[in-house]
């Protein structure tokens, strides 16, 4: 017994796995390093999803079309009023390339396309685009490249207004008013067109061949 107590270590003896004082210093401090970066990754993480949700919201609630688009056409994100003006739900649309881009706008589409990739802005381009039932709309389109942090290119957002109504009121008014100068045109009765300072605006061929003056 005597001699297995003597073979027993010390309590007091010092061990081979004892860490001197300053190497432990050093070990805490990177792990309090290494913890303090790990809750700034986590903060930013929880600020960039919340920048996400409130960018998110904002393009939701606006009132036009909005559609995102990656660097190889594919739809990332449509809004609730580009499901509104042309049909295509988020299910639909993400991941895929849309065709709604009728014939007769290709052209002027894929000049719009290169002057983005060369870093400039498409502003109030009047073009064309196609609904998912085929109908064809005029619109006004406004499109930019967005970039990652580091101002790498990583797609484009393209806003729509839709002037479909516009655009065939202009037509209509346009109609009317050649209707209406054809009516005074041949019209047997002399007609003078005068506006709110008394110059003359018009005048119709009956009043021209009656006192010879033209507008």
């Amino acid at each position: 017994m005597d001699k297995l107590e003597a073979a027993s270590p010390s309590s007091d003896s010092p061990s081979g796995a004892d860490v001197p004082e300053d190497e432990l210093k050093s070990l805490r401090e990177r792990v309090e390093k290494l913890k303090k970066q790990a809750r700034e990754a986590e903060q930013a993480v929880a600020d960039l999803k919340r920048t996400a949700a409130e960018f998110r919201a904002v393009m939701e609630a606006a009132a036009s079309p909005i559609l995102l688009l990656d660097l190889t056409g594919r739809v990332t994100f449509v809004n609730a009023a580009f499901t509104r003006v042309f049909g295509w739900e988020a299910r639909e649309a993400v991941g895929k390339r849309l065709d709604f881009v009728p014939k007769e706008s290709l052209r002027e589409t894929k000049d719009a396309l290169n002057r983005l990739l060369s870093g400039e802005k498409v502003a109030n381009m009047e073009t064309k685009r196609k609904t998912r039932d085929g109908k064809v709309l005029d619109v006004e389109m406004n499109a930019s490249i967005y970039t990652d942090t580091a101002g790498q290119p990583l797609g484009s957002v393209l806003i729509f207004h839709d002037v479909t109504q516009q655009k065939k009121t202009e037509r209509e008014l346009r109609d009317a008013a050649a209707r209406g100068d054809a009516v005074m045109a041949a019209c047997p009765d002399p007609i003078v067109v005068f506006d709110s300072e008394e110059r003359v605006l018009y005048t119709n061929p009956a009043f021209t061949g009656l006192f010879g003056w033209t507008k």
